[in-house]
This record gives C-alpha cells, structure tokens and sequence, in this order.
C-alpha cells in the first residue's frame, strides 16, 4: 500500500470532512490521495496562510478537526501565520507539509540547504505546535499520526503539524505490521471536599460575586453544564472575548464582556465585584489589563483552567488566586454540580440590579448609533443580526 494513501485512509477513519490544501512538488503524493476519498473535500486555498485560517474556522464553528496542506519551505512557513493563531486560542488543527527526500535533508551538515526548498519545519513550528514531528522512516506513519491527533485533541486542544518526507509519503508498505500509538491514561484532578467547602464559602461571604465564563468552556463541551451552574448559583456572569456565543446575551443573568476591547458595563462590573470565579480561562493581560495588580482589587479568586503552566504565571505576577485549581471545565462542572445539589440560590438581586443598570448606561448601540439612515455602522449590523436571528 502507497504510504499517502494510508495517510488519506487514516483521516477519512477520523472523520475529517475538508482538507484545505496548496500543492506542491513534496506534497503533491499526499493531495494526490486525499482528493480520490469520496468522503474528504479537497479544497484549494489560494495561499498556505489562507488554509491554515480555513482550518483553524472549521475546527472552531464544526464538530470537525481542521486539516491543511502545504508543501515544502516557502509553502510550510506560509502557514505560520495560521498556526500561531491556534495555538495560542487552543484550536485543534492537523497541519501536514512536505520535506524533501530523506537523503537529501542537510541533517547534522553545516551547509544552509541541500535538498531543493528544504527547510528546517519542526524548529520553526515546535514554539507554536503542541506537537511537530519529521516523518523520514515510513515505518513510523501510524505511530505518528496517532500520537498527533491524540495530542491535538486531548488536554488543552491545539495544533500539530507532521513533516512527511518526499520518498517517505510514496513508499510501499503493509499496514498490519505497524506500530500503533498507545496514550498514557492522565489522571483526573478532582475538585476536592476541602475545595468545595472553601468555594462555597467564598460564595456565602460575598455580596458582589461574578462568575467568568471562558473559552475552555465551550471547548470542553461543557455549555449545559454551565448554563446549570448559573442557575443553580443565581450568580451574575461576564463573557470573556473567546466565549462570547457561550450563552445567550439575553439571559437574566448575563452583565456584558470584560477586558481592554470591551464594553464599560463588564469592566465595571468585575472591577466593583467581591468574588471573581472565572472557569476556562486563563485570564490574559487583554482581559485583566497591563497592570495585573489593579485588577479587580478588593475580589477574592477562584480560577479554573486546564492548563497549570499558565496559572503558574500569577505567583510571578504577583496575582493572588484564593483558589487555584487545574481541571477541564467539563469534568469539574459535573463535580460541582454533583456537590451543589442543595444549594440554596444566594440572593444577588441588589448586585444584579447594579450590574444591569452598567448595562443599560453603557449599551453596544445607543441612539445615535440606532438612527442612521444612510449609513450603517457595524455595531449596529451585527446587533440587528443577532435581533434578527437569534435561536
């Protein structure tokens, strides 16, 4: 069996249902393949940037996991740009370019290029991928490609992209009797009793509580869950800029965004609240502003986030997190549901009134905005829009 058709076979098992892609003399074994699956569209991007964009969308708005190609040097480095973009909003994406035959890679030599357009892909992409492999022994494709998408859509999503030599993609081999991918099973990290007992008190001290609602929300498939949550707590939220389709606007609760591009009513809000809980979110200097230290100052702080690499960053900021607790949203939304079902609704009327009237003072479209007649601004567009269309 051809080598890129096993590649081709491997994606149309995992269900992908577009693959956006630029030819290319060391990836055109590869395209070859995937455009003969009756299941998989062939796109053609006008520019390599253009795919990696494409996927990155697709695996954002779909159930689908994004796939681009691309082909050597000038046609991997295209997609930087794209890449970049989904690692760092923690999009799974499967990225896959070309490399020059084997024998041709520079390796070890000291010489800048040998084989035509080569280019050292994985040194360039290792910062901004989750995982970036060189694929120069065909022996090692399903291994490879299991262990990338595994590691694309596990944990804290991202990319991963695979650099698939040119005699490797049309090598001949046999199926059975390659090594397969076995991933090590993580352990879940519970939100503890001890934990539990301290957030809600937390909540039963406060007066000004807000809850933060951050993108990981919606990557873990969680929005039932918090939708109960909020309902359960009776706890005026906030959206944060990648969540914003999360919940709908026009839930009693909802009080606006929050952060440097948002609207005043949000900011206000969690500058003035007590008890900041914010779960998927890794509460980035676009949200909190420059200065973390100013940051919602008389708040207590709960923060939820998969990823502890980034919540070790607020001892060095000087940032203090009453609790800090590395979890997907999904598993310790179920955990504290399971622990609240008690819970009687704490009464935030006074607050929420507040929090509302921010809203009402500072809306997206005010009057002058609302009144045009021979232009139309895009605030009021998109406002009229979701009026319009709304679920």
């Amino acid at each position: 069996m051809k080598l890129s058709d096993y590649v081709a076979d491997f994606l149309e098992e995992k269900k992908i249902k577009n693959a956006y892609v630029l030819t290319g003399g060391c990836i055109v074994h590869v395209i070859d393949s995937i455009a003969k699956k009756k299941k998989i569209n062939y796109i053609p991007v006008q520019h390599e940037q253009s795919g990696a964009m494409a996927a990155d969308s697709e695996s954002r708005i779909t159930k689908n996991i994004g796939v681009t190609l691309a082909t050597s040097g000038p046609g991997a480095t295209n997609l930087l740009t794209g890449i970049c973009c989904s690692y760092y909003d923690s999009i799974p994406v499967i990225a896959i370019t070309g490399q020059v035959p084997s024998l041709k890679l520079k390796k070890k030599s000291k010489s800048r290029q040998i084989g035509f357009q080569e280019t050292d892909v994985v040194s360039i992409f290792k910062p901004v991928t989750k995982y970036c492999k060189l694929i120069d022994n065909p022996k090692m494709i399903r291994f490879e490609l299991e262990k990338a998408f595994h590691i694309a859509t596990t944990g804290r999503p991202g990319p991963v992209l695979l650099d698939i030599c040119d005699d490797v993609q049309r090598a001949q081999i046999e199926p059975i009797k390659l090594k397969s991918f076995k991933p090590n099973v993580a352990k879940k990290n519970k939100f503890t009793e001890k934990k539990i007992k301290k957030f809600l008190k937390l909540i039963e001290q406060s007066s000004r509580p807000i809850l933060v609602i951050g993108a990981g929300v919606r990557m873990g498939k969680a929005e039932k869950e918090i939708a109960s949550l909020i309902n359960r707590l009776n706890i005026p939220f906030l959206l944060t800029w990648g969540a914003m389709d999360v919940i709908n606007h026009e839930h009693k609760l909802f009080s606006g965004s929050f952060g440097v591009t948002s609207g005043r009513a949000g900011n206000f809000a969690i500058q003035n609240s007590d008890l900041i809980i914010a779960i998927g979110t890794r509460l980035d200097s676009h949200e909190v502003g420059s200065n973390i230290k100013t940051f919602a100052r008389e708040a207590k702080r709960v923060v939820i986030d998969i990823d502890h690499s980034e919540q070790i960053k607020y001892k060095k900021m000087g940032f203090k997190v009453d609790i800090l607790h590395t979890q997907d949203s999904k598993s310790f939304l179920i955990d504290i549901l399971a622990n609240t079902k008690k819970y009687e609704k704490k009464d935030t009327s006074l607050w929420l009134k507040k929090t509302k009237s921010w809203l009402q003072r500072y809306p997206s479209c005010n009057a002058k905005t609302n009144n045009q007649k021979k232009k139309c601004k895009p605030i009021f567009f998109y406002e009229s829009a979701f009026r319009t269309f709304k679920r």
